[in-house]
């Protein structure tokens, strides 16, 4: 199988574009001049105006999560916050 061939590559990230995301974009850029296909998943959309110009060069299409999708994430997390830190505030 071929790098054109396989299935995408995904990534995950909070917001795309984002102009302090150099090393990421860097990584995509690199895995599609190496015949890789990906797709971007963003959780949120984007707030700068700014962003790179190497921007332009990807080619992976960016599919952005409902913006409901995060209030109603942290919400259905946050009873749960417990468990991930059981520790926290407790005095040894």
């Amino acid at each position: 199988m071929t790098a054109t061939t396989a299935a995408p590559v995904g990534y995950l990230l909070k917001r795309f574009p984002r102009l302090s995301e150099t090393f990421i974009l860097n990584e995509m850029r690199g895995l599609e001049r190496l015949g890789m296909r990906l797709h971007v998943f963003s959780l949120l959309r984007p707030e700068e105006s700014l962003v790179q110009c190497a921007n332009a060069d990807l080619r992976a299409p960016v599919t952005y999560f409902p913006a409901a999708w995060f209030t109603m994430a942290s919400a259905a997390i946050d009873p749960l916050r417990h468990l991930v830190h059981p520790f926290q505030g407790l005095e040894i």
